[in-house]
């Protein structure tokens, strides 16, 4: 809708641009994460995931919005190798899968309540953009600073 709203007619720009970048970070944040430490990387990817969402929201422009999925793409790739690595780095071996599992029905949880979430806040005026995008980079900033000053 949003790429309806700023007048692009390919919605799937939009996700080209955020799987592109989101593919080549996540092979730096790999290797970032075994050089630097998971913690760390997340503490930069959700620094970057907050930014790219909330610059999305304010987009008035398609160069703007393209920009932010670049900036939320590195961001969400980054994000991915560090935190699957912590999850094996924190699961003993034995219940290796179970850490795993128990991410991923976390991810999709996090997903459907956001889409959800999302969509009652949008609820088909073009003036929400702003507030559902922030209130996702919020989340972002939230975690950040958790990660910043709690998580270990």
């Amino acid at each position: 809708d949003l790429s309806v709203h700023l007048g692009i007619a390919n919605k799937g720009l939009f996700f080209s641009y955020f799987t592109v970048t989101s593919l080549i970070s996540r092979v730096l944040g790999g290797r970032l994460s075994d050089e630097f430490g998971r913690r760390k990387v997340l503490i930069f990817a959700m620094l970057i995931v907050g930014t790219g969402s909330v610059y999305i929201g304010f987009s008035s422009s398609a160069f703007h919005f393209f920009t932010g999925a670049l900036i939320f793409g590195a961001g969400y790739g980054l994000s991915s190798p560090a935190l699957f690595a912590w999850a094996a780095d924190l699961a003993p071996d034995k219940f290796r899968g179970r850490g795993f599992s128990t991410l991923f029905m976390a991810l999709e949880i996090g997903i459907g309540m956001g889409a959800m979430l999302a969509g009652q806040i949008y609820n088909g005026n073009p003036e929400n953009f702003p507030v559902v995008f922030a209130g996702c980079g919020s989340l972002a900033f939230l975690a950040f600073v958790y990660l910043l000053f709690k998580g270990k």
